[in-house]
């Protein structure tokens, strides 16, 4: 492991660091929103199993506690609140004691970039702002006029150039990072979150009785196409199909054929019995990264249908473990429903890949195990 260099707090002094030859101690610093919250949980669970690894979390809370965090403009911008509350919170560490540091998201350390100098960082996105720009009214994020535009894309390059190597979601995000940020190619690791396999491990014999089972997981039922799911099962489905909807919106309400589930956690047992238990999972998304149910979809051995946004078409192979729609085209995706609720045999066949898949790219515990491979490797 190399030799590393901090500043002392006293002038004019540099201390030298040699990690330790028996426990690697890396920072990982994980905003927790969206799926982001169930990426680090899987993390977490599977380098508690790694002896030779002591690991400090900081989890980026969507409110911190504090004054600070209540008052513009942390108040009302969540990159910089984010930002704020990581740098605080390694500043208020022994950062010295650490031997690398883990980053996800890029928003969430954007304040980080002189501490970024003194550790080395892996940078992780999901996908970059010039992405997001591209789903800009779903996720209520607006450009600023051309001027801070410019301004915001120096100071993201900047800080992305503190990086020592980069993990990407998916080749779509690392597109980005390379052509519209300047990042060398070589140091960008394309690494998929990946679902806990051995949850979702189930016989598909238990889904051959009763009607065909249709679910689908989203929070904000309007931006991932539950809405229109719930048009196309009415119009073309209700009585042939049961649909499960996992959800904590209040735009649907339970109806004939219609189940919604409220307040399931990730990788909880009610959650994992509805995978379990479905026949097709279905995320007509009009806007996404890379939604990390996807996965979990399947590891669960299910057939997906979902849009062709951001790299949603990398993990879902039209026609070989699911059907990729068009967003907001109910016509293409009644169809689809269709296609795989008149075909259980298709269905079947399209669960068992997308399970083979899973095993190949979207194993968290794998790919977590990458994960701390290139820490050490910048170490």
């Amino acid at each position: 492991m190399a030799l590393t260099s901090h500043q002392s707090p006293y002038a004019g002094e540099t201390i030298l660091k040699f990690p330790s030859a028996k426990t690697f101690k890396p920072g990982f610093v994980v905003e927790q929103i969206l799926g982001h919250v169930t990426h680090g949980v899987n993390l977490k669970r599977v380098l508690k199993k790694e002896e030779s690894c002591t690991p400090t979390w900081i989890d980026v809370p969507f409110r911190p506690q504090g004054l600070e965090y209540r008052l513009p403009p942390l108040s009302v911008n969540w990159t910089l609140r984010g930002s704020f509350y990581a740098r605080s919170m390694l500043r208020s560490l022994q950062t010295s004691e650490l031997d690398a540091l883990f980053v996800h998201t890029l928003m969430m350390g954007m304040l980080s970039g002189s501490i970024f100098q003194e550790i080395p960082t892996v940078l992780s996105v999901d996908a970059t702002p010039l992405n997001l720009d591209e789903f800009a009214a779903a996720y209520q994020h607006r450009r600023f006029p051309e001027p801070v535009e410019a301004l915001k894309l120096r100071l993201t390059k900047q800080v992305l150039q503190q990086a020592k190597a980069y993990v990407a979601w998916s080749d779509w995000a690392k597109r980005s990072l390379v052509d519209d940020y300047g990042v060398d190619a070589q140091r960008v690791a394309v690494i998929t979150p990946g679902a806990d396999l051995g949850l979702f491990a189930t016989s598909p014999a238990k889904r051959e009785e009763g009607p065909v089972r249709i679910l689908f997981v989203g929070n904000d039922f309007t931006r991932k196409g539950g809405d229109l799911l719930l048009e196309c099962f009415r119009e073309r489905l209700q009585g042939r199909a049961v649909l499960d909807i996992v959800s904590g919106s209040e735009e649907v309400q339970p109806a004939d054929g219609v189940s919604v589930h409220r307040g399931l956690t990730a990788n909880s047992k009610p959650l994992l019995h509805l995978f379990e238990t479905a026949d097709i999972f279905v995320l007509p998304t009009r806007s996404d990264c890379l939604a990390l149910v996807l996965g979990e979809a399947m590891a669960a051995s299910l057939p997906i249908i979902t849009t062709s946004v951001g790299a949603h078409p990398e993990a879902v192979t039209h026609g070989e473990n699911g059907l990729i729609v068009e967003p907001g085209n109910a016509a293409q995706l009644g169809d689809a429903l269709e296609t795989l609720v008149d075909n259980p045999q298709t269905s079947r066949l399209m669960g068992k890949a997308g399970r083979q898949a899973a095993e190949e790219r979207f194993d968290c515990e794998k790919n977590a195990l990458q994960v701390l491979h290139l820490l050490k490797s910048i170490a």
